[in-house]
């Protein structure tokens, strides 16, 4: 489908005196074609005194769109035609067989008929050049008028077939001098049906296509393709498939047509030779101007155009707002894996996601570079997945190494506007350890019609030998008085690998309350991370997220690190919860964090002070903890007869602060004290204990699982 426009046109005629008469000179547009937008082609008539006029190189044109003054190219009826033909003739490679289905001297030969059928329609205007596979260069007496002799020319050839993708590669030096003629060009390929590649002197050499598709689409020169290609008979990424491809694109990009034909479908192959000449040669006989630019610009929807042809001292104008496709100029590519975890070898599938959404109406083009550590995957065929919004194109992936590989495409078209923009398939070869790998994009060029910014977003891939849980927690510093506190975060049951060759890295995230602690840094200083290179930030204004994300070899501590933190002393004592709900360690195996780890510190407060009480009476730690089902709670009272006769409350309370159960409502002399609990119908999550005895309390967070 293409995006040919019928515009209405507000046309301005304007009226010249001349000292002996007076003329109108008056510029219609008759229709705007966007096939290769941003390349716009804008076919206009010029009449005087109503009676149509060839301007030729004499007429001065401007274009202005939206506001800007645009650099044209202008081609008119009157002009010198210039039409360049390839022909080679019909083998049955079609069936797998490699004899011609006709003779170059059969009257039924459709490629012999329809050059002989395009020839005898051209004017002494026009000027063609034929050439075959034999041809060293473009028809060898170049392009000439002489049409007699043309006809002559394509009877006595010899009609053979001449080896791999000469098609092309004649094609390609013909197009080279089509292209710097002046005027109006037209190419057609009758029987071309072979691959890009071809062989020069023993040599596989490869046709850039990407260069014929550019100067079709910069020259203007529309392409017909007359092929027998069978599909059916190849893969999209083979010869075959890669062909038609190309094919395809040359011709909706300049505007031509290509034709896929049976060769023997007779009445069919008729038809299409009388459609061929008469589209060229209705082109050729039109009594319009072609007007061809390239749009600035690929946000804006809606354009008005403005045109001003002079002509012998007069001028005329017509004006039209036409829509054009349209997207955004920023855009965003994450790497995206169907799996987090990966147990080598095990291969899956890496996509590359695009948004906010590209113009399916434009060309697209790209290129960049995946990146991963070294050796941690390698390439699988298929090396692209289908389903994307690129998987009818031909990409090319090279450069394929330890580390990576490329991606680039030249000329595409999307079938989809967002969603995946490529598949690609790896594999986790064993490693000696596990380990995170990130997947990266760098070296990118993108555009979608006009250039795109990208901003790109890794992924991170876990490759795991094996996986195993890990116990982690934060040890409690008893009460806190200082301004600031280093709180050791341990690891018990140490399972990062103390041997070089085990790689070690990790990401813990800390929650804390804000009201009471800022976090200020980390350390490793005698703890296993002694020599780590430590990271950290903060996550939600409440999460300190603290990371090694360069291997190192771990020390002999039990200390992962060391976490330090600003204390913000309140009124009132109070007690400050911490918690470690994620730990992802990779060392020769894969650990996660087996259950949420929790404490909590005593702040003094400027008014209220913990140490004075602390020897009066201490509310232990439930164990266990976390409650699986029954859990005790112990208390113990030294007071040296103070507290003597004093009630004492244990209470249980949900986090929301309601009182759900109390454990324990006696008068107390000095002693210890354990309250067994049963905690089966209580819901998973955290709890809190408070001991009261007179006016002074303590309270222990309760995780129940």
């Amino acid at each position: 489908m293409t995006l040919r426009q019928n515009i209405f046109i507000i046309l301005l005629a304007v009226q010249f005196a001349t000292p002996a008469i007076s003329q109108n000179l008056e510029l219609i547009v008759e229709d705007v074609n966007l096939d290769a937008y941003p390349l716009i082609r804008i076919n206009a008539s010029l009449f005087e005194n109503g009676i149509p006029v060839s301007p030729g190189q004499k007429a001065h044109l401007k274009l202005i769109d939206n506001g800007i003054d645009q650099d044209v190219r202008m081609s008119c009826a009157g002009d010198e035609n210039y039409i360049g033909m390839y022909l080679n003739n019909i083998d049955d490679d079609y069936d797998r067989a490699r004899t011609f289905i006709y003779s170059w001297d059969d009257p039924q030969n459709p490629i012999v008929n329809t050059a002989l059928h395009i020839l005898g329609r051209l004017n002494s205007d026009s000027h063609a050049a034929v050439w075959d596979n034999r041809s060293i260069q473009v028809g060898d007496d170049g392009f000439n008028s002489d049409h007699s002799m043309n006809r002559d020319r394509v009877m006595n050839m010899p009609g053979t077939y001449a080896g791999a993708s000469q098609p092309i590669y004649r094609t390609y030096n013909g197009l080279g001098r089509l292209a710097s003629l002046p005027d109006r060009k037209y190419l057609v390929m009758l029987g071309a049906d072979i691959s890009l590649e071809f062989y020069d002197n023993n040599r596989l050499m490869v046709v850039p296509p990407e260069d014929i598709a550019d100067i079709l689409r910069r020259k203007n020169i529309p392409v017909y393709i007359f092929t027998f290609l069978n599909r059916e008979l190849g893969t999209p990424t083979g010869y075959i498939g890669r062909t038609y491809y190309w094919f395809d694109l040359f011709t909706k990009i300049s505007g031509g047509k290509l034709y896929e034909l049976h060769p023997k479908d007779t009445l069919r192959l008729e038809e299409v030779a009388e459609e061929i000449a008469e589209d060229i040669h209705s082109q050729i006989d039109a009594k319009y101007c072609t007007i061809s630019y390239t749009a600035e610009g690929c946000t804006d929807s809606v354009r008005t155009l403005e045109l001003t042809v002079e002509l012998n001292g007069q001028i005329a104008t017509a004006s039209t707002v036409i829509t054009t496709p349209s997207r955004p100029d920023t855009l965003a590519l994450t790497v995206s894996s169907e799996s987090d975890d990966v147990v080598p070898p095990q291969s899956f599938d890496v996509y590359l996601h695009l948004e906010p959404h590209i113009s399916t109406a434009f060309l697209t083009s790209f290129s960049f570079s995946v990146h991963y550590p070294p050796h941690a995957f390698e390439v699988q065929a298929p090396l692209l997945s289908d389903g994307t919004m690129m998987s009818e194109n031909y990409v090319d992936i090279v450069n394929i190494h330890d580390e990576g590989f490329t991606c680039t495409i030249d000329y595409g078209r999307a079938i989809q506007s967002n969603g995946n923009l490529l598949g690609f398939t790896l594999r986790a070869p064993r490693p000696a350890s596990s380990r995170p790998a990130f997947i990266t994009i760098d070296s990118l060029t993108f555009e979608n019609g006009c250039p795109n910014t990208v901003i790109t977003y890794p992924d991170t891939v876990y490759i795991c030998r094996c996986e195993k849980g890990l116990d982690v927690a934060i040890e409690n510093v008893g009460v806190v008085t200082e301004e600031e506190i280093r709180l050791p975060v341990t690891v018990r049951d140490v399972r990062f690998s103390t041997n070089p060759i085990f790689t070690n890295f990790f990401t813990t995230k800390i929650q804390f309350n804000r009201e009471y602690l800022e976090p200020i840094g980390v350390d490793g200083i005698g703890a296993l991370t002694n020599d780590a290179l430590l990271g950290w930030r903060i996550e939600g204004g409440d999460t300190l997220v603290v990371y090694a994300d360069e291997s190192f070899v771990a020390g002999e501590s039990d200390v992962l690190f060391y976490a330090r933190f600003r204390v913000k002393q309140p009124k009132a004592a109070v007690e400050s919860h911490l918690s470690v709900p994620y730990v992802r360690a990779f060392s020769d195996c894969c650990y996660g964090l087996e259950k949420t780890s929790t404490t909590s510190i005593l702040i003094d407060g400027e008014c209220e002070k913990i140490v004075r009480r602390a020897g009066e009476f201490t509310l232990a730690q439930n164990a266990p903890n976390p409650a699986r089902g029954e859990t005790s709670f112990r208390f113990t009272v030294h007071s040296k007869g103070a507290l003597d006769g004093k009630p004492a409350h244990l209470t249980l309370y949900r986090s929301d602060g309601k009182a759900i159960a109390e454990l324990y409502n006696q008068s107390i002399t000095d002693g210890e004290y354990t309250i067994p609990y049963s905690t089966a119908d209580l819901p998973a999550g955290m709890y809190y204990i408070v001991l009261t005895i007179g006016k002074d309390s303590q309270t222990r967070s309760v995780v129940v699982e």
